[in-house]
């Protein structure tokens, strides 16, 4: 199964990282998903961490439709002792197999999210 991702930038405002996530299917699976996103910092320490299925569960991967976009997403606090520059590195993995799907010619996805 193959995902293409976009995100949109968030914001600083109450030391909060907000991704909003669209994935893309483009092959149908009878595997369900979880989504694995990292905040880090300039140094790559782990500052925040979320794994959660797609939409808290409510929309499981085994449903979707080929060609479907589906807006997923989430809330992460910054600690306030963070650096001011942190990044993204998300991932979609199975929770049964542990094994991560690839995103482009890896299995991870770093974003400057510019604080």
């Amino acid at each position: 199964m193959f995902w293409r991702i976009t995100h949109s930038k968030p914001t600083r405002a109450s030391n909060r990282a907000r991704l909003t996530l669209y994935w893309q299917c483009a092959a149908l699976s009878d595997a369900d998903y979880t989504v694995f996103v990292h905040l880090l910092d300039a140094s790559g320490n782990i500052v925040a961490q979320l794994d959660a299925p797609p939409r808290n569960g409510k929309y499981p991967t085994s449903i979707w439709d080929v060609g479907e976009i589906v807006k997923d997403e989430y809330d992460l606090p910054i600690p306030t002792d963070a650096a001011r520059t942190a990044f993204a590195c998300r991932r979609m993995y199975s929770s049964l197999t542990q094994n991560r799907l690839p995103i482009g010619d890896s299995d991870h996805l770093i974003i400057n999210l510019g604080f």
